[in-house]
């Protein structure tokens, strides 16, 4: 079950984000390995596909607040999380230092590459105190961005009733998955629809509010 809460908090993040996959599935690839999402290349990735992937890899967190507490945005429903969803905060912190730090995409500060290998969250740890806090802090806020706007447009009753559904079958296709949860399916070539531009907004604001290194 929680499997596929995991994997369907990444799935249903990509639909309402344009971001495209091939699959989702349950089912994992090898012995000690959980299920997974597999998106679709999408060549050169800029900022607004490696915030769409942020939040994606955030959103296992957020299915898991919305499926297993009693109120997901309480601060304390973070206390239901699971262990599995640890290497989805490792996905996103190096994700969030590679935009700010090596992409230059900090509207306060410069577009000088500042750390020797970008690639390498361990390099996190490199910033001040401060500016990581402050990091921690937009993660958790893009968390409750998700956990509203998925709230807004459905119940959590309809959710359980899709994850249970999505665990069932095993693996889906993209549109096999856009079909479930009742969301036109944009073919094979459309990228970026969908809810990207208001949280890329969002985002944003969150970034202009880092503090001075």
């Amino acid at each position: 079950l929680i499997v596929a809460i995991h994997e369907f908090g990444h799935a249903f993040a990509a639909v309402r984000l344009g971001l495209r996959f091939d699959i989702a599935t349950v089912i994992p690839p090898e012995t000690g390995t959980g299920g997974y999402v597999k998106y679709k290349s999408e060549g050169l990735p800029n900022i607004q596909l490696l915030i769409a992937r942020l939040y994606s890899a955030l959103a296992s967190r957020v299915m898991e607040r919305i499926y297993l507490s009693e109120d997901p945005l309480d601060p304390t429903s973070v206390m239901e999380i699971t262990s599995g969803s640890s290497g989805d905060i490792e996905s996103a912190t190096g994700n969030l230092w590679k935009q700010i730090f090596a992409l230059g995409a900090d509207p306060n500060g410069g577009t000088l590459l500042r750390t020797s290998t970008p690639a390498d969250p361990s390099n996190f740890g490199l910033a001040p105190e401060e500016k990581i806090e402050a990091f921690g802090r937009i993660m958790r806020r893009m968390e409750n961005y998700m956990i509203e706007d998925f709230l807004k447009h459905f119940k959590k009753e309809w959710f359980k009733e899709k994850i249970l559904e999505f665990g069932r079958k095993g693996l889906m296709n993209e549109k096999q998955f856009y079909d479930m949860i009742g969301f036109i399916h944009p073919g094979p070539n459309a990228i970026f629809i969908g809810e990207e531009p208001r949280l890329q907004e969002r985002f944003k604001k969150d970034v202009q509010q880092l503090p001075e290194s």
